[in-house]
Formats: structure tokens, sequence, C-alpha cells
């Protein structure tokens, strides 16, 4: 399958690839949280959600620490950039693709 990576702009990780995400809101499940992120950031209405697996993301240079809930879905849609100012643009990227984008972010890059 494809995922949808967005190059960073501004904050931690500028210059790198990620995933849609955020942090989660006061009684939000994963899935709920991961639903409305990724609306709020590329207007993708999602399917079938599940948490697939979960990282303790620490980039001591950074002095970045989070614990990242990944979770997938589905989805027949195009993104759409809604936050400019945070991100260049979203691409579908194949996981075995050869041209995989680089540098990621640091979640990402654990998994």
């Amino acid at each position: 399958g494809a995922i949808l990576l967005g190059k960073r702009k501004g904050g931690s990780g500028e210059g790198t690839w990620s995933l849609p995400g955020g942090h989660l809101e006061l009684g939000e499940s994963f899935e709920e949280c991961a639903h409305r992120e990724v609306l709020e950031e590329t207007a993708l209405p999602l399917k079938n959600l599940r948490v697939t697996t979960v990282d303790n993301a620490i980039d001591l240079p950074s002095r970045f620490h989070y614990v990242v809930i990944f979770v997938t879905a589905e989805t027949t849609a195009e993104p759409v950039n809604l936050e400019e100012d945070r991100c260049e643009g979203w691409e579908w990227v194949q996981w075995d693709a050869e041209d995989f984008p680089s540098p990621l972010f640091t979640p990402l890059e654990n998994l």
C-alpha cells in the first residue's frame, strides 16, 4: 500500500518527511484524533481506522520526545494541503519505492 507523506515546514523536524498528525484533544481516542488531524491537514475522509504501532520517539539534539501512535486507514480521495505554512505538500508514496523520500521525521524514521 501507499502512505501519505508531507515535507515539514517550520517547527520541529523542518525539512523532513512526515505523516499527517498532531496532538490528542481531551477525551479523544487515537482513531478520532487521527481522523480529525488528517481531515484538518489534508481534507481526506478516512475509514477503517486502526492503531498499528506505537513509537517512543526521542531526538536528543532537537530536544524532541513524544510517544507517537501510528494509525492506518483507507481513503479514495486525493489530499489537499490545508496547512501551507506547516507543510510543502502531500504525496502518496509506496513503502517499497526505490526513491522513498528522505530525510524522515524521527517517529517515521524509527519504523
